[in-house]
């Protein structure tokens, strides 16, 4: 396998562990998680708005986690995103 996909998947697997780390806090710790990063309290349902977003971006970085170059578009839609965002 060529040593760009190895490095890209480690990424992604990375990015998505640092995913369902934040998705666990904000799920089951939201006042607590807010308290850590000194955020004022919005309403509950925000705060789960929020986790049901970042879960369904985790879930859809699974195909390109898998195999990257057999989905492509998926790949090339998990890292255009966070450059743009940068």
């Amino acid at each position: 396998m060529n040593s760009y996909l190895q490095w890209y998947k480690r990424a992604l697997l990375l990015g998505m562990i640092l995913n369902g780390g934040a998705i666990i806090g904000i799920f089951f710790f939201p006042h607590a998680l807010l308290r850590l990063l000194s955020i004022p309290e919005p309403p509950l349902i925000w705060v789960r708005a929020v986790g049901m977003l970042v879960t369904n971006v985790s879930i859809s970085y699974i195909p390109a986690l898998l195999n990257p170059v057999e989905n492509r578009w998926v790949a090339i839609y998990t890292v255009v995103p966070r450059l743009v965002s940068a």
